[in-house]
């Protein structure tokens, strides 16, 4: 709280806003500001300290990849088996012990991913682009099928 209340008559003075309370009852309109309770608190300061709060709150931090989950929900897939059961199985592997590394090199994915295609009788469709998208994007995976059945790193 002191920190808060620190912040903003720091802030308060560089934009030149008036601050028509001692330090006690600063902190003490700041506090009500806080807890939603009525306050004498001017709109400037205010509009101020909401900003001060905003920004002050941590951004959370971005869930890691499921790579573990990425890969059972692939493999199970019926379109994803039709594809590797057609394609040569060089290709088939190379992708996927790419996959299977916790640090995948995500540039090298849609190399791999192309040759598997271009071996595959079986070619995937764009429904199952969109699942497979939608596969990656609950296991926070970065890459995404285009239309065409690209493989893209985000």
């Amino acid at each position: 709280m002191d920190n808060i209340v620190q912040v903003l008559q720091e802030r308060a003075s560089v934009d030149r806003l008036p601050i028509p309370f001692s330090k006690a009852e600063l902190d003490s309109e700041v506090s009500a500001f806080l807890n939603d309770q009525p306050n004498n608190l001017t709109p400037e300061l205010k509009a101020l300290l909401a900003v001060l709060l905003e920004a002050d709150e941590p951004t959370p931090p971005e869930p890691e990849p499921d790579w573990l989950g990425f890969r059972i929900a692939i493999l199970q897939d019926p379109a994803y088996q039709a594809l590797t059961g057609s394609a040569n199985s060089l290709n088939v592997s190379r992708l996927e012990t790419e996959i299977r590394e916790q640090d995948t090199y995500l540039q090298i994915l849609p190399l791999l991913w192309s040759q598997l295609v271009s071996s595959a009788q079986n070619v995937p469709v764009s429904d199952d682009y969109q699942r497979w998208n939608s596969i990656a994007e609950i296991s926070n995976i970065p890459i995404r099928w285009t239309e065409d059945g690209e493989l893209t790193p985000l």
